[in-house]
């Protein structure tokens, strides 16, 4: 599933679960590195979720960890989020409303082939790909 496709499944479920407030910068050319694709802002709920999305096999720059990090160091809950994590997006922005801090860890993929490391990979773990916990 391309990101794009992705985004858009996001945003519908969060708008079905009163999610009002949402931005995405439509052209992150002219934005900072690293910003994440998406905020949801309940303010029934009172709560606002940050949210880097990637397919499945994307990757994720030295530049958004450092926002997801430090937004979570701030006590705010931000997360990175794949196709797969569709459940678990349900069971966060759906009337479950589960905490990103929770200790969410995300599915592994089918065994297969591993990608071969890049040099900014190294150091990063990914295991969970939810940052702060």
């Amino acid at each position: 599933m391309k990101e794009e496709a992705f985004r858009q499944q996001v945003r519908q479920v969060a708008r079905m679960y009163g999610w009002t407030l949402q931005y995405h910068t439509h052209n992150s050319k002219f934005s900072d590195a690293g910003w994440p694709d998406e905020v949801f802002v309940n303010e029934e709920r009172k709560r606002i979720i940050f949210v880097e999305l990637k397919t499945e096999t994307g990757r994720i720059r030295p530049a958004q960890k450092v926002w997801i990090d430090a937004l979570t160091n701030l006590g705010l809950e931000a997360v990175i989020w794949r196709p797969r994590d569709m459940d678990h997006i349900v069971s966060v922005l759906g009337p479950k409303q589960v905490s990103l801090r929770d200790g969410y860890e995300s599915p592994r993929k089918k065994p297969g082939p591993k990608p071969k490391k890049k040099k900014e990979d190294e150091g990063w773990v990914f295991a969970s790909e939810r940052v702060g916990s």
